[in-house]
């Protein structure tokens, strides 16, 4: 049984042994009419009981079934004792007021005697007692050691997310431990000295409902890479930035000081500056500095106190008197990220305000969280939280940060938000700038924002406003200071004769030529290193430095195609067009296989392990062919992915991937010029980058180190094999017969390696990879909890692989496989879970029947259908319980969905679901699928299927010449047709 439905039914049997001891004794005084608390009281008991009762019998998900099982049937015998025991006492309550009346009885115990013989009430009193000692009896034996592991999972999973929750899930242990030592010291249930037990358990069993559900939606805000840009920023140099913190009137301080701002009412400050100028490297600086929090906390504490203090962090302990700090910083590398930038900002902003204020959480999404269903799911917590969902639309979830911003302002808690990269932005700038200035113009709330001086955001944020600043004006003693650092700890600049005559004047040189862009700056330093190392003299380096263009872009072209040997141009051009396409950063053993000649080094390579030793001597020489190849324009970073895995292969394999120097590379490399030299890398035999970039990926999972952990956790195996398949679906998307080719020999090889790994550490291995790559994937994270067993093919089927897996099928009908017809129908359940209509529709066409019973997939979908589930009623109930969160997006966004869903409806109803199939309500009352289809179309579309509905012989002819088109327009026969099935 789920640990929460044994504290909470705990709590219904403690709540009964209380009421019950006290309503029986000698002096407890009763109404006999009026209000009728006792009644009450006992009604609600016994109602709560059968409930909790009920919740048992329904979720039984302990893995250890015999076990739980035997406890649960011990619980459940203690539960119907209290109900019988209650049943009796409510019929002797109604026994005596018809023959007392109105009025008070000084002791229920005397009216009891009227009704009871003497020794019945003692009886009674034993029973009682033996339910405490069984219960105790019970707890001590059977449940302590759950309940406390069912803690330590929500503190666990409350330290991943970072959600404050931290002190109530302590003090609730600590609650439940100072009631089972005194039950292990044989105090009585009723007798506690301390807090009522049944209080503790009841309130225990709400927590234990109500946390999972913040922390499920801090869950499906959070994404993978939500601090990746944030960890890819380079510190800043030492002793650099310092004039950001100094006051008004002192030398090199902004031209407004970002320090009096801070404290102040002023809402907004701006920082710009040219591309490379060290805009991101100042936010990181700015977010972490302790100057920056010390003020804004005295800019919180105004809210209590009249003015600014000193003040100490124990200050800060009132709820309402908190300083709330969020950032982003944005960036979008490679083709695709995990999610758009703007969504990755909400995401981002949400998440983090949140975690900090776990409590508001339930008032920012009312819509994700039903009582109905929490009353039907009040224990199974996987089963009811599945069912939770909120939109992440732009728009939905722009709409859900202001409405977030607006319950911090009854607290009186004050918010900064740090935003990076404005400009980066995939939207129109109009529309970032309304996001900021709506924000901002919330009570309590102020943001610093980062921009390149665009003329959108120079007429929003600057002009006329002092709370700005310029980065290239400020940075020159910063520039020189980093120079200076840099040369004075080269030892080969050191050796120079001439450097104190004439160093100081190439420093300047290289200041004023600078103008501010501490990029071009590092690339200069860089290039003078180079030369130091081949001798090069001042006048030598003077002599690179007037060579070296001015403007970013020239600089890059020169390093392109001057700096780097024609020798490596193909090499060259191979590695940056594929770190410029990968949906995901690469890892840097990938670029060892992307340099393989052998076309079929990875289809070929044999599923073995590769040492360490030869693993880290690919990484180096890996390393020292990007250096060549790209001069510096890529550079390896080393992000630590498997930071809960101590192991110097996971270290190798994962955490060292391949990005862009800087944001400003990529913008150069997608100019036309770069873009046509970058195309001409294979000119000879044409290959699609992607097809490259599988054969780079495909070998990672062949080498793995055979242990569960490599092959299982979300960031390894499981992360390679998701960049395969977004991938695979790019060259599946461009419908080319050869492409097909490739994506099917490539997806076969995969699920031959999965299953090989499988067979040779651990059966659970194959599913869990699968399951790795639905659990990071934010897309497709509603599939994680998806039960039965789990195949390759089915992720194949989510990521939308129709032809791969409609041949697929037919190869398995073709070959006698008796499985096909019910794996078909399992991906068509699939298949709807995300109104796919593609793939709904290539089922169909290939026999799939929406009438075919299956199992209850145990997605919390159950108490919505009748008994007998087929995909049809499934569909058509989880549309209907999610249905109203469409109201929370945007009308073009809402369209969308809703004519995906009308088209999958269409789809079945044509292909035979039937039209008088009955679903239930959020009540629990039976609805046709007619009624309930209305509130999730538009009306546009349901007339469109009202012929579907009517069941007049016109409408029912309609619908049968509807599908005779439907089917006569399929090609293949269907798979059931191959089995003899009709």
């Amino acid at each position: 049984m789920e640990a929460l439905a044994v504290v909470s039914l705990t709590g219904n049997i403690l709540q009964f042994v209380e009421f019950t001891s006290r309503l029986i004794s000698s002096t407890h005084q009763i109404s006999v009419a009026g209000s009728k608390p006792e009644h009450f009281e006992l009604e609600t008991i016994a109602q709560e009981l059968r409930r909790s009762s009920r919740a048992i019998k329904s979720h039984r998900l302990s893995s250890d079934v015999e076990q739980d099982s035997k406890a649960d049937n011990t619980l459940m015998q203690i539960s119907k004792q209290c109900i019988d025991i209650t049943d009796q006492l409510l019929a002797a309550l109604n026994s005596i007021k018809k023959k007392r009346g109105a009025g008070k009885i000084k002791s229920f115990y005397q009216a009891l005697k009227s009704e009871w013989k003497a020794c019945e009430i003692e009886a009674l009193q034993r029973r009682v007692d033996r339910i405490g000692g069984a219960l105790n009896h019970h707890l001590m034996i059977s449940r302590q050691r759950q309940i406390h592991f069912k803690l330590d999972q929500l503190a666990a999973e409350n330290r991943r997310l970072a959600a404050d929750r931290a002190v109530e899930i302590e003090n609730l242990s600590t609650r439940l431990e100072g009631f089972f030592g005194e039950t292990r010291y044989g105090l009585p249930l009723a007798e506690s000295e301390h807090e009522s037990p049944s209080a503790i358990f009841l309130d225990a069993a709400k927590r234990g409902v109500q946390y999972p559900i913040e922390q499920v939606i801090l869950e499906r805000l959070r994404f993978d890479v939500i601090d990746e840009r944030y960890d890819a920023i380079p510190s800043a140099h030492s002793n650099t930035f310092s004039w950001i913190f100094k006051p008004d009137g002192q030398d090199d301080a902004a031209p407004s000081s970002f320090l009096e701002w801070l404290t102040s009412t002023d809402d907004l400050y701006w920082i710009s500056g040219k591309p490379g100028s060290g805009k991101s490297t100042l936010m990181k600086f700015l977010c972490t500095h302790k100057v920056t929090k010390q003020k804004l906390r005295e800019w919180a504490h105004k809210n209590r106190a009249g003015s600014p203090r000193a003040i100490q962090e124990s200050d800060y302990c009132d709820q309402d008197d908190r300083l709330l700090l969020a950032d982003f910083f944005f960036w979008n590398a490679g083709k695709k990220s995990p999610q758009k930038p703007q969504q990755g900002l909400l995401r981002a902003l949400l998440y983090q305000i949140l975690h900090q204020c776990p409590e508001l959480i339930q008032q920012v999404f009312p819509e994700a969280i039903h009582p109905q269903k929490l009353e039907s799911f009040p224990f199974n917590t996987h089963s009811s939280l599945r069912i939770l969902n909120f939109p992440l639309s732009i728009p939905a979830l722009t709409t859900t940060l202001k409405k977030t911003c607006h319950l911090l302002e009854p607290s009186k808690a004050r918010l900064c938000l740090f935003i990076d990269g404005l400009d980066e932005y995939e939207g129109r700038p109009s529309d970032i700038v309304g996001l900021v200035n709506g924000i901002r113009s919330i009570k309590n709330v102020k943001i610093c924002v980062s921009s390149r001086p665009w003329n959108e955001f120079e007429e929003s944020f600057g002009q006329d406003r002092p709370q700005k600043l310029y980065m290239q004006d400020l940075t020159k003693k910063d520039i020189r200071k980093y120079v200076c650092d840099i040369l004075d700890n080269d030892q080969n600049y050191q050796s120079l004769e001439e450097k104190d005559k004439e160093g100081k004047e190439f420093i300047a040189e290289i200041i004023e030529a600078a103008q501010g862009v501490f990029l071009w700056v590092v690339l200069v330093v860089r290039s003078f290193q180079e030369g130091l190392t081949n001798g090069d003299r001042i006048v030598d380096l003077q002599r690179r430095l007037r060579d070296i263009p001015r403007d970013l872009n020239e600089y890059f072209e020169k390093i392109l195609f001057s700096d780097v040997d024609d020798f490596y141009s193909v090499q060259s051009a191979r590695m940056l067009a594929a770190t410029l396409h990968a949906q995901q950063k690469l890892p840097l053993m990938a670029y060892w296989f992307l340099d393989q000649q052998n076309p079929d080094y990875g289809f070929d390579l044999e599923i073995a392990p590769l040492n360490l030793g030869k693993m880290n001597l690919r990484l180096e020489q890996t390393r020292k062919r990007l250096n060549a190849c790209c001069k510096g324009l890529l550079e390896v970073q080393f992000i630590p992915a498997f930071h809960d895995l101590d192991s110097p292969s996971s270290s190798v394999l994962f955490n060292w991937k391949v990005d862009f120097f800087h944001r400003t590379v990529k913008d150069f490399l997608l100019s036309p010029k770069t873009e046509s030299f970058l195309a001409g890398w294979n000119s000879s035999q044409p290959e699609d980058i992607n097809i490259s970039i599988c054969k780079a990926l495909l070998p990672l999972i062949k080498i793995m180190p055979p242990e569960q952990k490599y092959l299982t956790h979300p960031a390894g195996v499981p992360e390679v094999l998701r960049s395969l398949l977004l991938h695979a679906k790019d060259l599946h998307d461009t419908q080319e017969s050869e492409n097909d080719h490739f994506v099917a020999r490539l997806l076969s090889d995969i699920d031959a390696t999965l299953l090989e790994h499988g067979h040779k550490t651990d059966q659970h291995v194959y599913r869990g990879a699968l399951f790795g790559i639905l659990a990071r994937q934010s897309a497709w994270k509603r599939w994680v909890f998806m039960a039965g067993a789990v195949s390759f093919l089915d992720i194949c089927t989510i990521c939308g692989l129709i032809r791969f897996v409609e041949n697929e099928l037919n190869s398995r009908a073709e070959s006698g496989d008796t499985t096909t017809v019910e794996k078909l129908h399992a991906l068509l359940k699939l298949a709807l879970m995300d109104s796919n209509y593609a793939t709904v529709k290539m089922l169909l066409q290939n026999g799939a029947d929406p009438n075919f019973l299956i199992e209850d997939s145990g997605d919390g979908i159950r108490p919505f259908i009748n008994e007998n589930a087929t995909n049809w009623t499934i569909y058509v109930a989880r549309l209907y319980q999610a249905h109203e969160y469409l109201t929370e997006t945007s009308p073009s966004v809402n369209f969308k969905q809703r004519e995906r869903h009308f088209l999958c409806i269409r789809e079945l109803l044509e292909h035979g679901a039937q039209p008088d199939a009955v679903v239930r309500d959020h009540y629990g009352n039976l609805q046709k699928v007619h009624s309930l289809a209305r509130e999730v179309l538009i009306p546009e579309h349901m007339a469109l299927l009202e012929h579907f509905f009517s069941g007049s012989q016109e409408g029912l002819k309609k619908a049968d010449i509807s599908k005779m088109q439907r089917q006569k327009g399929s090609r293949r026969k269907s798979l059931w047709a191959k089995f003899g099935r009709v």
